[in-house]
C-alpha cells in the first residue's frame, strides 16, 4: 500500500503533539519544527528552525521514503510512550 503525502503530514504532527513540540508558521520561527520534502533530493525529514535566518537543524539525518518516515516517527512515538510509562514511578 502506498502512504500518501496526507499520512505523512498527519502522522509528523501527532510526533509533534508527543514531543511538545510545535509546528513552524514561517522559515523564521525559531524553535518551529518543518516538514520538508524536496523532490529532487527525494524523501521527507524534520527541520527544526534554528536561527531567525531560517538556519535548520536536521532532526533526522537522514531523507526518508515516505513509508520509511512515517515508520521512523511512529516508532519514535511509541518509545517516548513507553520512556513516560517506565518514568512515572520515578
Amino acid at each position: 500500500m502506498r502512504t500518501t503525502r496526507k499520512e505523512v503530514e498527519g502522522v509528523f504532527r501527532l510526533w509533534l503533539s508527543a514531543i511538545n513540540g510545535r509546528e513552524a508558521k514561517s522559515y523564521n520561527d525559531v524553535g518551529g519544527y518543518q516538514l520538508d520534502n524536496n523532490p529532487v533530493y527525494g524523501g521527507y525529514r524534520v527541520e527544526r528552525i534554528g536561527n531567525e535566518h531560517g538556519g535548520v537543524a536536521d532532526t533526522f539525518t537522514t531523507r526518508l521514503s515516505a513509508y520509511y518516515f512515517v515508520t521512523a516517527l511512529r516508532v519514535s512515538m511509541r518509545s517516548i510512550e513507553e520512556m513516560r510509562l517506565n518514568t512515572k514511578g520515578e
